[in-house]
């Protein structure tokens, strides 16, 4: 005979289905609860590469996103080991949320995104040859 579900757990399961069928969460959650709706039908190397792609997806929604995994995870466990991993796992998913989203802002503030950043436009080449265009402008407005 099948174990009863705890009021907990049944909790998680009802907002597990809410948040997969909802327009108004994030891809990532929805990802996210798309992918604990099938946790029983998958190994534990597909569900972590499926998990990292979602916390990867996105610099501060997939780290959130998979935050509420582990939460819904954590109260469907047990109390002890288990559920302290889990909690654990998505304190540090809300922290480094917390801190990309600090990030962005504060490149915000500079008028630029972060990913212009990391990846800058090439700085424009100094002309090698006389008949190069940006060459004799340069040497028409020196001569002058």
């Amino acid at each position: 005979m099948p174990r009863l579900l705890t009021r907990g757990e049944k909790l998680a399961w009802r907002s597990i289905l809410e948040v997969s069928s909802s327009k108004d969460a994030s891809s990532q959650q929805r990802l996210a609860a798309l992918l604990l709706r099938r946790f029983t039908t998958m190994d534990q190397k597909t569900f972590e590469r499926r998990l990292r792609a979602i916390y990867d997806s996105d610099s501060i929604q997939g780290p959130l996103a998979v935050g509420w995994a582990m939460r819904m995870m954590a109260t469907q466990c047990e109390p002890g080991n288990d559920r302290d991993f889990f909690v654990k796992q998505m304190e540090m998913c809300k922290e480094d949320a917390a801190i990309m989203k600090r990030v962005k802002k504060g490149w915000a503030a500079f008028g630029t995104d972060p990913w212009w950043v990391v990846h800058s436009s090439p700085e424009p080449q100094i002309p090698r040859y006389n008949s190069e265009p940006i060459f004799s402008v340069c040497l028409n407005k020196w001569k002058s």
